[in-house]
């Protein structure tokens, strides 16, 4: 899987809250489709994997766990893909032969 990381200053507000949103991605998916996540500071705090990683994102920059971010974001993302229908299917590793 590739990523492309971008800082910018606003990355748009909830459709629920209007708050700035902290995080969003777009997944690819088998058929090609591009399905859409966006993580709120405020709707997705108490919500199982997104809490999770809205309280990593939440610790000052220089105290940050990278690691632990992209475990959480990896959890968040399948987690919110599950909850569409999705599941993730990882690739098999190729053959040493």
């Amino acid at each position: 899987m590739s990523v492309r990381v971008e800082r910018c200053d606003r990355v748009g507000a909830c459709a629920t809250c209007e708050s700035d949103l902290l995080l969003v991605t777009q997944i690819p998916v088998g058929d090609g489709r591009r399905v859409p996540l966006a993580l709120c500071g405020t709707c997705d705090a108490e919500r199982g994997a997104a809490g999770q990683l809205v309280a990593l994102l939440n610790v000052p920059a220089e105290q940050r766990d990278v690691a632990a971010i992209g475990d959480s974001m990896v959890a968040w993302m399948r987690e919110e893909m599950a909850a569409r229908g999705w599941v993730h299917v990882p690739r098999p590793k190729p053959s040493l032969n």
